[in-house]
């Protein structure tokens, strides 16, 4: 069974036409394929990290502060880490943003699965979370739930996804 073809060609050489490659099935980790050069005419998974994705999620209060408990619920169909967050804000204000992480057979998450906490402190607009290294398993469901917030009527939770 193929999942995809791709198209690359061979460093190696000055060829310009391009060597068509089936990936096999048991790609599912979603890294690109780099060219093999010690098994030529082979693909292999290029190294872990080498792929990063961003995620935004959204909190709209509809012209109102945001309520506290409005939640967004994202399915990860491939394994993950979450190395950065960033919250911002429409307005100054203060905004909690729990992160329960679950398994689609325990759906929905609850807060006794929380993992983290995302949040700007009184009066700011924006808040960042460098170095961090939340596993997220392929299958994983995370809920974003606004814990608390005060003033913000719209904020986003802008995430750094490594692959």
């Amino acid at each position: 069974m193929v999942k995809s073809i791709k198209v690359v060609c061979d460093p190696s050489t000055s060829d310009p036409y391009p060597v068509y490659a089936l990936r096999p099935a048991t790609n599912t980790d979603a890294r690109p394929a780099v060219w093999d050069g010690a098994n030529a005419g082979k693909l292999k998974d290029g190294p872990a990290g080498m792929l990063t994705r961003g995620l935004n999620v959204i909190f709209d209060g509809g012209g109102a502060e945001i309520a506290d408990d409005l939640f967004a619920d994202v399915e990860f169909p491939v394994a993950c880490t979450i190395k950065t967050a960033r919250v911002l804000a429409d307005q100054s204000g203060a905004i909690a943003i729990g992160v329960w992480k679950d398994t689609y057979a325990n759906f929905p998450p609850t807060v006794d699965d929380s993992v983290d906490i995302f949040s700007i402190a009184a009066s700011g607009t924006k808040s960042e979370e460098t170095g961090l290294s939340l596993s997220v398993a392929a299958g994983s469901i995370i809920r974003f739930n606004v814990n608390s917030c005060t003033t913000i009527q719209r904020a986003t939770l802008a995430l750094s996804l490594e692959m």
